[in-house]
C-alpha cells in the first residue's frame, strides 16, 4: 500500500527540487496474469475478491483536464479508455498492450501532491486491452445489477435473453439477441467472451440474489490462477515538468511479478508495511498520528529497500524540450 503515491513523490519532489513545475501528471496501475499465465478472453484473473473487482468497475470518475473537473458516471466509465504507452527497462517480454481508465476522484491528489499547477491530472486503474470492450457489454446489459432479484428466469441462457430484449424462451437464442443488443457480430470479442463465461448456457442455474452475483459465480471458476501460475503487478506514472528554459517528459515504471513463494499483489501489500513498520520500532520513522507516504523521510527508505528486494519503481526522462528563446 502506498506504493504508487511514494513513487510519485519522488518523481514529483525531483522535479521541484530544480525549480520546475509539474503541469500533468498521470498514474495507472492494475493486478494481471504474467504473460506466462494462460491467456483467456478478458485478460484478467482474480488476485482479489471478483466482488470487490466487479463493484469497483461500476464506480464513476473525475479528473482534471485543461484545469477544469471532468466526470464520468460508472455506466460509461469504460469508454473512457486510453491506450498506454509502456516500456519498462529491463522489464520481462510480452507486456500489454495496456489501457488506462481513470479511477475514482483524482482531483484531491492535486492538493495531496502539492503541485497546484498541474491541469492535467488523472489516476485510474491499468487492464489488458481485452477487459474493457467486455466490462461495458456487461454493464449495458445489467449483468453488474446490484437490484435483488424477485425470481425471474432461472438460467445464465434465459436471464441473458431477457437483459438483451427477449424473453425466457429465447434462451436458445441468446447469443444472436445480445449481438443485436450490442449492434456487434456474433463473432465479436465481447459476444465471445460473454460465450466462454457461461452466459449462454442453459443448464447453468442462477441462484445469485444479485445479477452482479450471479455473474461473479461465472467468473470466479474460469477466471483463478492455476497451479503454478504467475500474477503480475504493472504501474505507470507520467509527468510534465515546465522549466524557465525547457519542458521535460518523464515516466516512472513498475513491474513485479509472482513466483512460487509469494503472489505479487501479497508482496506488495505486505512488503511496504512491513519495512515501515521495522522503521518505526527502530526509530527511524518519526511523527504521529496516522501519516501518508507522501515525505521523502518516509518514501526514500521504503523504495531504498523494496529495491534490495528486486521491486524497483524506474524514474526515466524520455524527453525534453527547450523552449525557444524569447527576443
Amino acid at each position: 500500500p502506498g506504493t504508487d503515491h511514494m513513487s510519485a513523490m519522488r518523481l514529483i519532489d525531483n522535479v521541484e527540487s530544480r525549480h520546475g513545475k509539474v503541469v500533468e501528471f498521470s498514474s495507472y496501475c492494475g493486478g494481471l496474469p504474467a504473460p506466462t499465465a494462460t491467456p483467456n478472453p478478458l485478460g484478467y484473473k482474480f488476485s482479489w475478491a471478483p466482488r470487490g473487482v466487479l463493484l469497483a468497475a461500476l464506480n464513476g470518475a473525475t479528473w482534471l483536464e485543461d484545469g477544469k473537473e471532468v466526470s464520468i458516471p460508472g455506466t460509461d466509465l469504460w469508454r473512457t479508455t486510453r491506450p498506454l504507452e509502456f516500456a519498462h527497462p529491463g522489464g520481462p517480454e510480452g507486456l500489454g498492450p495496456f489501457v488506462g481508465v481513470p479511477n475514482r476522484n483524482s482531483v484531491p491528489y492535486r492538493d495531496l501532491y502539492a503541485i497546484p499547477g498541474c491541469r492535467f491530472l488523472v489516476r485510474g486503474t491499468l487492464r489488458d486491452r481485452r477487459w474493457p470492450p467486455v466490462l461495458l457489454a456487461l454493464v449495458r446489459l445489467g449483468w453488474l445489477s446490484l437490484e435483488p432479484r424477485q425470481g425471474g428466469p432461472s438460467t445464465c441462457a434465459a436471464v441473458t435473453a431477457v437483459l438483451a430484449g427477449g424473453t425466457p424462451s429465447d434462451a436458445p437464442q441468446a447469443k444472436a439477441l445480445v449481438a443485436r443488443f450490442l449492434n456487434v457480430p456474433e463473432s465479436s470479442p465481447e459476444v465471445l467472451a460473454m460465450e466462454w463465461l457461461g452466459l449462454f448456457g442453459q443448464k447453468e442455474e442462477v441462484t445469485a440474489d444479485t445479477l452482479l452475483d450471479a455473474l461473479c459465480a461465472q467468473m470466479l471458476p474460469r477466471m483463478q490462477y492455476e497451479a503454478g501460475e504467475a500474477d503480475m503487478i504493472v504501474m505507470q506514472h507520467t509527468l510534465v515538468a515546465d522549466f524557465h528554459e525547457k519542458v521535460e517528459h518523464w515516466s516512472t515504471t513498475f513491474v513485479a511479478i509472482g513466483d512460487s513463494e509469494a503472489t505479487a499483489m501479497s508482496r506488495m501489500v505486505g512488503l511496504p508495511i512491513a519495512i515501515a513498520c521495522r522503521l518505526r520500532l527502530s526509530g527511524q520513522l518519526k511523527g504521529q498520528g496516522l501519516m501518508i507516504p507522501t515525505h521523502a523521510h518516509l518514501y526514500t527508505p521504503i523504495l531504498e529497500e523494496l529495491a534490495t528486494l528486486g521491486l524497483c519503481f524506474k524514474d526515466r526522462l524520455t524527453k525534453a524540450v527547450l523552449k525557444p528563446r524569447e527576443g
